[in-house]
């Protein structure tokens, strides 16, 4: 025991000496404890240092890093065909209307047979009246029937050319046809203004063969064929007449000279004074008038001049959407006018006093036709026209609208900064092995394992083994 405190004389100093490390001394495996710790601790802040240097470099390369711009924006997908089907519509819309413009006008096919019926008040019939025969010359409150044909016989852009044909019977004789030939606009109804000079048509003003599509709640100007003057068409109300809604137009057509030449065809230019003589007894004159005749008779040449007039009162319905006319009635009279010395009249003569309408048949024939018409024009004409149209002019401003937006970028994730301080050293490599900082606040165990320099490490407590001397 001797021995053992003379090797270690420190020991003998006091107890509080026993526990504190001698730097000049080794241990077993002739390491330098202080050596040994100061290396430890410089690997330690070697580590701290790496971690710090490579946190500040990511913290500066975040920092430095130049801000990527936000993803281009892309242009939405949908406005390019919602833009291109709103197209589409308008294109549509337009050939509709187009085509509505073409079923306004007059068709050039267009024919139209309507069957009329009526009574003549007074005719004269001109065969029973140049025989002289008396008891047939004139004829009152007599039934007659008739037709009327309204045909297009040709057609050249707007214009077409349309046959106006009456016929007008009684008891299997024909009292009398009318036929007349005009050039129209189809679309507007009036006298054409550059038809074909090779088409034989009377020439006319306003409405000679009826009324235009879309006819409107005014006046019109009507062509009177019998005196080749115009009358003034007055609209008076609207009425439904063979199960449609129609606009009545009505014209009082005042007495004027006849100058159709067919229809002066058909009556006498002047009258045997003998027939005249014999008719005197059975003509619907008044006394004043019969008894100047009478009178003047004798002085007469043999061939009594004869002039006419034509007057009366026109009334149509007219479908307003077609311009169809579903029923007409019409009164016409026709005075001749026996002359006398020196151009004076003596007496007037209603040669020709006849009212007519459409047959009940033929208003609803016509009516039927006109509501078809119609409803034809008005789908494919202005319903369609206009849905179309709404809903292209809606989807192409909602295509350009979304061609001129863009989408929201997305932000940008923020690179956080780093927590721990940086030390403004250079970044030196850490070893393959990753030391354990120690937690702060904390007992650290004992180390138990080996290491290249010390050995096994010495518990607390253990006894210190002599160093050796070098």
């Amino acid at each position: 025991m001797r021995a053992s405190g003379e090797e270690f004389p420190e020991r003998s100093k006091g107890s509080g000496s026993a526990s504190q490390p001698d730097p000049g001394r080794r241990d077993p495996q002739g390491v330098d404890r202080d050596a040994r710790g100061r290396m430890e601790e410089k690997a330690r802040e070697r580590v701290n240092e790496a971690r710090g240097s490579v946190s500040e470099k990511r913290a500066t390369d975040a920092r430095q890093r130049p801000v990527s711009p936000s993803p281009a924006a892309r242009r939405p997908r949908w406005p390019i065909p919602l833009a291109l089907l709103g197209l589409l519509a308008l294109a549509l819309a337009v050939i509709l209307g187009v085509t509505n413009r073409g079923r306004s006008e007059l068709p050039d096919n267009f024919s139209a047979v309507r069957n009329i019926s009526g009574t003549a008040n007074s005719l004269l019939n001109p065969d029973a009246l140049l025989q002289g025969n008396a008891g047939d010359a004139v004829l009152t409150n007599v039934p007659v029937t008739g037709q009327q044909t309204i045909r297009v016989l040709d057609s050249s852009g707007d214009n077409a050319r349309v046959l106006d044909e009456r016929t007008l019977v009684s008891d299997g004789t024909t009292l009398g046809t009318a036929a007349n030939t005009y050039a129209i606009n189809r679309r507007t109804m009036e006298p054409a203004t550059d038809a074909p000079a090779e088409w034989d048509a009377q020439p006319h003003q306003g409405l000679a063969v009826g009324f235009p599509a879309r006819t409107e709640q005014r006046d019109y100007t009507a062509w009177v064929s019998d005196t080749q003057t115009t009358t003034t068409l007055r609209f008076l109300r609207e009425e439904e007449r063979g199960g449609v809604n129609t606009f009545v137009f009505q014209a009082d057509v005042q007495p004027a000279p006849i100058r159709d030449q067919a229809v002066l065809g058909s009556l006498p230019l002047s009258l045997p004074r003998d027939a005249l003589q014999g008719l005197l007894p059975s003509l619907p004159l008044s006394d004043e008038q019969r008894s100047l005749l009478a009178s003047a008779l004798p002085g007469l040449p043999d061939e009594v001049p004869m002039s006419y007039t034509s007057g009366g009162t026109v009334t149509y319905w007219v479908e307003p959407t077609t311009g169809q006319i579903v029923d007409n009635s019409r009164q016409i009279i026709r005075t001749g006018t026996i002359g006398g010395p020196g151009g004076s009249s003596l007496a007037t003569v209603p040669v020709y006093n006849v009212d007519t309408r459409f047959t009940e048949e033929s208003v609803i024939a016509a009516g039927r036709e006109a509501a078809d018409r119609r409803d034809s024009l008005n789908a494919a004409g202005r319903v369609w026209p206009w849905i179309l149209g709404t809903l292209g002019l809606l989807a192409l401003v909602a295509g350009l609208l979304g061609l001129l937006l863009r989408r929201r970028p997305q932000p940008v994730p923020r690179v956080p900064e780093p927590t721990a301080r940086p030390t403004g050293r250079p970044v030196e490599e850490a070893g393959p092995r990753r030391i354990r900082e120690p937690q702060p606040g904390q007992p650290q165990p004992p180390y138990r394992g080996t290491t290249q320099h010390t050995g096994p490490y010495r518990e607390a407590g253990q006894p210190q083994a002599p160093a050796r001397e070098e």
